[in-house]
């Protein structure tokens, strides 16, 4: 009978060392494994020279590192982006966004496959659920980036297809593989998970203390736009999500982001501008502008006229402000673009 490799992509030190225990080898070449892999991006055992010939050869029939089918890469015209379109085992596509933004590299990595939320101005919410993604398949996308690429990304930010906060089971594990010094080395405050409001994962991440950057997509200052752009609102309505994140705030110490999609007619009033400061009072935290990025859906950007003005208005209050610039829009890579199509 023919014996079942186990694939080792997106183990933890601790799983390999089991795993090697499993086969009658010592639980440092666990570790040797781990560093091999995600320290040097390496992924044939032959190549992993400290090993010993032998254990090589163990590992070549017990073992396996497979990673995603890479389909494509496109590149912005000006080289700062690259998406990565992905084929997964069963057929199922992913994408994952690179961003040179000069003083930093950005990796956007998806958690799913699909997104189950609809949110009504998201393609990737039009696309409907596939699938969690599992721990081999974030990492996978992390080491193919890279090749792609030709270097490590300094910040991770799970913003690409999916919400992270349903598929903590599978996201979490991979923290400690991108963070680990003898890993991709990334340091846990540059690694942001980002949620359309998910409380019990907000809580669940507070009670275990996880060690990373939170992200809130808000998008809207009153229930009923927000339901209307997010319908998981209903769910999970406007003020026991704030009072969710002000908990998160006060026990684990961090600053939240709140992004914050301009859409034209939708949630750019001045109201709007007026009400946002309020609603974040005694929570620390930064808000992130971002204008709508062009999709076949019914919605539109603001005016430059209107972006303007909305901005005096936020300013006029002593909280952190930043407008950020989507990039990748050309190649269907920006915010809220993410089908999984080339």
């Amino acid at each position: 009978m023919k014996t079942i490799s186990r694939n080792l992509l997106g183990l933890t030190k601790p799983q390999l060392e089991k795993f090697v225990g499993s086969i009658g080898v010592k639980p440092y070449r666990g570790r040797q494994l781990f560093r091999w892999m995600y320290g040097h991006g390496v992924t044939k055992f032959q190549d992993m020279t400290d090993l010993g010939k032998d254990l090589r050869s163990q590992l070549e029939r017990t073992a396996r590192i497979t990673l995603p089918t890479l389909v494509t890469s496109q590149w912005a015209e000006d080289g700062s982006t690259v998406k990565c379109l992905m084929e997964l085992q069963d057929g199922h596509r992913i994408e994952a966004v690179w961003m040179d933004e000069e003083v930093r590299q950005t990796l956007c990595l998806s958690s799913q496959a699909g997104c189950a939320l609809g949110c009504t101005f998201c393609a990737t919410g039009s696309v409907g659920f596939g699938r969690n993604l599992t721990p081999d398949e974030i990492i996978g996308q992390l080491m193919i980036a890279e090749s792609v690429v030709g270097r490590r990304p300094t910040n991770i930010v799970f913003m690409g297809m999916g919400e992270p906060l349903l598929n903590l089971d599978n996201v979490l594990p991979t923290l400690p593989i991108m963070t680990a010094g003898d890993g991709f080395a990334i340091s846990h405050r540059k690694i942001t998970l980002s949620t359309c409001g998910i409380i019990p994962g907000i809580q669940r991440l507070a009670k275990e203390n996880v060690k990373c950057k939170l992200a809130i997509s808000l998008n809207a200052t009153d229930q009923d736009t927000r339901v209307r752009l997010m319908p998981i609102a209903k769910k999970y309505p406007l003020d026991d999500l704030l009072r969710a994140v002000k908990a998160y705030a006060h026990t684990t110490r961090y600053r939240v982001t709140f992004e914050y999609v301009l859409i034209a007619g939708e949630n750019d009033r001045d109201e709007d501008a007026l009400r946002l400061p309020k609603l974040l009072k005694g929570i620390p935290a930064k808000i992130n502008i971002i204008l709508l990025n062009p999709t076949d859906l019914p919605y539109q950007p603001p005016s430059e006229d209107r972006v303007s003005y909305f901005e005096t208005l936020l300013r006029r209050h002593k909280i952190h402000v930043s407008f950020r610039k989507s990039r990748g829009a050309e190649i269907s890579a920006a915010c809220g673009q993410l089908a999984g199509k080339t």
